[in-house]
């Protein structure tokens, strides 16, 4: 979990800044930014070791 939690702390300013920017919306923004990591979080079992996580 502590993996985790430094995986969005290390990447959930870029992905909001990519959502935040067409949508101009701060409160939209934040609620589309849980979504990309909360996929990760279900799926990490599936996770390919040999890949770069930001893929």
């Amino acid at each position: 979990m502590e993996e985790l939690k430094r995986f969005y702390k290390g990447h959930s300013d870029r992905v909001y800044r990519s959502i935040y920017l067409p949508l101009r919306n701060k409160e939209n923004a934040e609620d589309f930014t849980q979504e990309p990591f909360y996929r990760v979080h279900k799926n990490l079992y599936t996770f390919n070791q040999q890949a770069a996580i930001s893929t």
